[in-house]
């Protein structure tokens, strides 16, 4: 019975009361968050580290309606910001069914004639998502490194917009192709 006691005093108490202070001062209940503190202990305590601030979410719904957004704009806002990285060169329009070489020339175009010596257009890769009209154009240049990705969103009834980036890192599936692609060049100059 004193280990019950002594849980509850030296665990469960300072748990409750930290759990209420934290939570509190996020905009949170606190008598809520103090008995989800006294019955789950470390657990709501951690809960009540990780919840989200109430009262930040206002203050800076506040400042961007004072600087001229509205309600759910400010959440459409930061999604379109939070897609579009500084990382864009450029971006075009074309018709759902450009081949790839056209999208090619329109990279060119907008990259410069200095891009295109760069491009092997044998290693172009155009992948398709599954259950979306999201595409994906993967450049490669003639050593079979990653130059450049262009990424199309469905617009309109009959077009995508193509914005091209700089590729950040080699995710892995695109590794597996430059080994395959370098060791079949190593087998075919081996072969006399």
């Amino acid at each position: 019975m004193k280990q019950i006691i002594y849980f509850i005093i030296f665990i469960s108490l300072p748990c409750a009361i930290f759990s209420s202070k934290i939570a509190g001062s996020k905009g949170w209940d606190k008598l809520n968050w103090f008995f989800i503190g006294l019955f789950f202990n470390v657990i709501g305590l951690f809960s009540a580290a990780t919840i989200y601030d109430k009262k930040q979410r206002k203050y800076l719904s506040l400042i961007a309606e004072a600087l001229g957004a509205k309600g759910k704009d400010i959440e459409k806002q930061i999604k379109l910001d939070s897609h579009y990285d500084t990382k864009s060169l450029g971006n075009f329009t074309l018709s759902k069914s450009a081949t790839k070489l056209e999208i090619i020339e329109k990279i060119i175009e907008i990259m410069g004639s200095d891009f295109a010596p760069n491009i092997d257009k044998n290693k172009v890769v155009l992948r398709k998502e599954p259950f979306s009209d999201y595409r994906k154009l993967i450049l490669r240049n003639l050593k079979g490194s990653l130059i450049l990705i262009a990424h199309a969103k469905d617009i309109g009834k009959n077009k995508y917009r193509w914005d091209l980036e700089n590729p950040p890192s080699i995710p892995l599936p695109d590794r597996l192709l430059i080994f395959r692609s370098r060791l079949t060049q190593f087998r075919r100059s081996s072969d006399y």
